[in-house]
């Protein structure tokens, strides 16, 4: 009969997105979001248009609040409620809001909003930094080591000593050989003949002036975006 009234309670829960995070006790002063209910740990979104987060597997002899949005125990570390699968959760830190480092890797959050990625392409987080971008820790993020570029857990075909942020917007970049836009080479553009127009985002090659539209299409056929510029052969 227990067994049943807590199923029923959990599904009356359920139906109704943040009652939960209502009746759960606050577990510390730093968040009112992370709290105990009689069910388990709760990441509360106090939000009609949003339901709670359940953390899974809660060691409670060690869970504690670090800020608003963060918690942690001695297996796992929550950011808003959801898990970065596999950081360690005394080294994570944050790095951008789109990501986080631990004493092994780097992790983002691109793909799912709800999953982090664990990056597997072999970066060293101890010389891993922000080559600038547009803004920083935006979308078109690359991050330099002491060994290569690195885009979205994919280590690059580039030269880390003249790797660079070409355009001021467009998300364009270059090193001594290659032009990049999303971490991908394009090799119709001509690096050598490359010319910066003087309000910092048009350009033109040997072949063709290319005007920032900022419309970055994509060709679902090719699977690929193409870069936000119109392109005028000369």
């Amino acid at each position: 009969m227990k067994v049943f009234l807590k199923i029923l309670i959990i599904l009356l829960c359920a139906s109704f997105n943040s009652c939960v995070g209502f009746i759960g006790k606050q577990v510390d002063e730093k968040s009112t979001r992370y709290r105990k209910t009689p069910f388990g740990y709760v990441f509360a979104s106090f939000d009609e248009a949003s339901t709670d987060r359940w953390l899974g597997d809660v060691d409670e002899a060690t869970f504690e609040v670090i800020s608003h949005s963060d918690a942690r125990d001695k297996n796992k570390y929550w950011h808003y409620g959801i898990e970065i699968k596999g950081a360690n959760p005394y080294t994570l830190v944050f790095i951008s809001t789109n990501f986080a480092k631990d004493d092994k890797t780097i992790y983002d959050k691109f793909y799912n909003n709800n999953e982090w990625r664990k990056w597997t392409c072999g970066v060293d987080v101890n010389t891993a930094e922000f080559v600038v971008a547009e803004p920083e820790g935006g979308w078109c993020s690359y991050i330099k080591d002491k060994d290569a570029i690195y885009y979205l857990n994919k280590k690059l075909d580039a030269d880390p000593t003249t790797f660079r942020q070409f355009t001021e917007i467009g998300s364009i970049f270059l090193d001594s050989h290659h032009v990049f836009f999303n971490g991908e080479i394009l090799n119709d553009i001509d690096v050598s003949t490359l010319v910066l127009r003087e309000n910092g985002i048009d350009f033109e090659d040997k072949d063709n002036f290319y005007k920032y539209d900022g419309d970055c299409k994509y060709k679902e056929s090719e699977g690929i975006i193409h870069i936000p510029y119109t392109i005028i052969p000369k």
